[in-house]
This record gives structure tokens, C-alpha cells and sequence, in this order.
């Protein structure tokens, strides 16, 4: 079974967080997820996250702290995912889609209602609750 370790963005603004859609052509596209990607080799995850956020949504942003660690088993896969608290600054501009997905300003507790990657959803309801 292949492992892959992936990061993902909680960037917040007031009580509603960030998410996306997963891009066309790729697996599980149209649902939504925390955005994020692949920790490449040799790549730190905030590096990872400052890249991928750059590359998805043309956003410069700063990584704290992780809030949550979690795997999910996918045919085939296991992902390790470890979703950090983010900052895209108070006057930062909105998400420019770069890979023609959708996004979204959710507000927390609504998370667990929204058709969520299975493996982002145990964050939603945690994040949801606290």
C-alpha cells in the first residue's frame, strides 16, 4: 500500500474557515477539502503549505502551528495528513482559483454538513466543536 503524507491549510477569517473543491480531472473532483497538498522530499510541511497554497490559489501565506494529525485509508493509498493553522494576512485578497476549482468562506460549524473528502472529515468535526 502506498503512504503519502499531505498538509492542509486551516486558514480563518472570523468564525469561517477556508475550503476548496478538488479540481477537475482529478480523483474526487468537485468535492470539497481543506486546501492543501503532497509534502515533497525534503520539503518541511510549512514549506510544503506556502508552495502549494501559492500554486493552487495565488495566496502568500504563514504557517503556525499543526492543529490536527490524522491517516485515512483510500483503495490503494493511506494519506497522513496534518492540517496547520494558517494566516493569509487581514487585507489579504480572495482565493485565485489556479486549477479551476471552487472556493469557499464556511462558516465552523457548518464543516461536518458540506460533501467533505472522508479523510477531511474527522478535522471538520473537530474543528466544528471546539
Amino acid at each position: 500500500m502506498k503512504n503519502i503524507s499531505v498538509c492542509a491549510a486551516v486558514i480563518a477569517r472570523g468564525d469561517t474557515v477556508l475550503v476548496t473543491t478538488r479540481p477537475p480531472g482529478q480523483d474526487m473532483s468537485g468535492r470539497w477539502e481543506f486546501p492543501g497538498g503532497k509534502i515533497e522530499p525534503g520539503e518541511s510541511p510549512s514549506e510544503c503549505l506556502k508552495r502549494e497554497i501559492k500554486e493552487e490559489l495565488d495566496l502568500d501565506i504563514l504557517v503556525f502551528d499543526t492543529m490536527f494529525i490524522t491517516e485515512y485509508e483510500y483503495p490503494g493509498k493511506k494519506v497522513h495528513i496534518r492540517f496547520m493553522r494558517c494566516n493569509s494576512g487581514q487585507e489579504a485578497p480572495d482565493p485565485t482559483p489556479m486549477e479551476g476549482q471552487q472556493w469557499a468562506w464556511v462558516k465552523r460549524n457548518s464543516l461536518p454538513e458540506i460533501d467533505l473528502l472522508p479523510a477531511d472529515r474527522p478535522f471538520a468535526v473537530f474543528l466544528a466543536n471546539i
